[in-house]
């Protein structure tokens, strides 16, 4: 071995080892709050700011002259400055961010409500934040329109608030699509007041009495003597006969996906 890697390999060997480093955990930094980008700071003749009660704040700078003077004193009424924000009252309302947009987007006067890129929750959300409040009506109507295209999919919860707003064209149109469902599911029912579900009930009852009245109007071919056939008459009008007992029987307990044509092909 030659004198450079022998003098290497003792200094290698005298040499501490390097400490190993604990790792540090730090927290991830506290984002300030933000502002909304339809409602910036430069927003022109900002005179009041509203923030969301979001965990990370949306705040919104309002020019009070794009609202209704009487709507804009209802949305904040309630609520009193928290603090100042670049020189400007800052009023933390009780709603999300999403909630905050439905609300202004409905009430300002230079904006195009278009609600349709929110959430079913979300609508139902703002609406509750305006019921029974005269000068957000507004709101509130145009949040039962954007709620009433959701009764193809969600029909057991758009009759439950149309019945509740009295809005009966949206009644009609979701009651249609509850005749699928089983709306005494626990799911179900607890959705629905006991006028809403009532009514269901009534319409549901009505559709099984309508499909057994159907069924009373079959009857079977007329039988003809002189045909050849392999069929005992007898035999088969007691066949008949039992066959059309099941499917009463069937019609009336069903509480769902009453399909009279499927009942019949898998009786028949």
């Amino acid at each position: 071995m030659s004198s450079i890697t022998l003098m290497t390999s003792m200094n290698n060997s005298t040499q501490p080892p390097n400490p190993q480093t604990e790792p540090t955990h730090t927290l991830p930094p506290i984002q300030a709050p933000y502002y909304h980008p339809s409602y910036p700071l430069t927003t022109p003749g900002v005179d009041i700011i509203l923030c969301s009660s979001d965990l990370i704040s949306c705040r919104f700078a309002i020019c009070s002259s794009r609202f209704d003077s009487l709507q804009a004193h209802e949305l904040i009424s309630s609520h009193h400055p928290i603090s100042i924000d670049f020189e400007f009252p800052l009023i933390k309302l009780n709603q999300t961010k999403e909630v905050i947009e439905i609300i202004l987007l409905c009430l300002d006067l230079k904006m195009k409500p278009d609600l349709t890129i929110y959430t079913f929750d979300q609508l139902v959300s703002a609406l509750e934040a305006v019921a029974s409040r005269e000068e957000l009506a507004k709101v509130e109507r145009l949040c039962l329109l954007a709620i009433g295209t959701y009764y193809k999919t969600k029909p057991i919860q758009v009759f439950a608030l149309a019945e509740i707003y009295e809005y009966d064209w949206m009644a009609r149109l979701a009651s249609e699509y509850t005749l699928s469902l089983d709306i005494n599911l626990p799911i179900h029912k607890c959705l629905l007041s006991i006028e809403a579900f009532n009514a269901l009930n009534e319409l549901h009852s009505f559709r099984r009495i309508q499909a057994r009245d159907i069924l009373d109007t079959l009857t079977l071919p007329i039988y003809e003597p002189h045909h050849p056939t392999h069929c005992n008459p007898t035999e088969l009008i007691k066949f008949w006969n039992r066959s059309l007992t099941r499917l009463k029987r069937i019609v009336w307990n069903s509480r769902a996906n009453l399909n009279l044509n499927q009942i019949l092909l898998t009786e028949l």
